[in-house]
């Protein structure tokens, strides 16, 4: 049986500050997207 695993999670707030980016700016963005464009909620 295939059990798909989580390897690496990281918050969004570490990608703003990773990007250099507002928090909120990054929200607004992921808000926006499709779960096919890449944003799973768990």
């Amino acid at each position: 049986m295939h059990v798909n695993k989580v390897h690496h999670v990281t918050t969004i707030t570490q990608v703003a500050k990773d990007l250099g980016e507002d928090e909120d700016w990054l929200w607004d963005i992921a808000n926006e997207m499709e779960i096919e464009g890449g944003l799973i909620w768990l």
